[in-house]
């Protein structure tokens, strides 16, 4: 018997990447994954990929994650269908790879204002400035 036979997990931002390497580890502790993503054709391969040896029946749920009104209709759409997740990763893509005083504040991925976290990104993104215009002998 393997070790999560019996439990529902759903992965967000699961098609690749991180969320995806997550979803086939978990799948191999034998639970019942649900990629979810916004990409239809790259979910359905991913969940073709997933293991299945103990049994398991994999699905998906399209949505985007910049759009919280469908994220939050799909994910409640989900729950009355299959009933309760056991387990949740809650991961989404993000900006770019790139130093974090360059991020664009139009870019949607940066855009938290649903999460909340908004004045703490906008901080960091100030000190990293801050801190490179110290290091750079300006100001000395």
């Amino acid at each position: 018997m393997s070790v999560l036979n019996g439990k529902r997990a759903l992965v967000c931002g699961s098609s690749q990447g991180i969320g995806f390497a997550c979803a086939q580890e978990i799948a191999k502790l034998g639970a019942e994954v649900t990629l979810f993503a916004r990409n239809e054709s790259s979910l359905k391969e991913a969940v073709g990929k997933l293991n299945t040896d103990a049994g398991q029946t994999h699905g998906f749920i399209c949505a985007d994650f910049t759009d919280a009104p469908s994220v939050r209709d799909a994910a409640a759409s989900f729950v009355e269908k299959t009933g309760p997740i056991h387990i949740l990763v809650n991961n989404t893509g993000g900006p770019a790879a790139g130093p974090l005083a360059d991020c664009d504040d139009a870019n949607p991925h940066l855009q938290r204002e649903r999460r909340g976290t908004t004045s703490h990104r906008g901080g960091r993104r100030h000190a990293v400035r801050d801190r490179q215009t110290r290091n750079s002998g300006a100001g000395r």
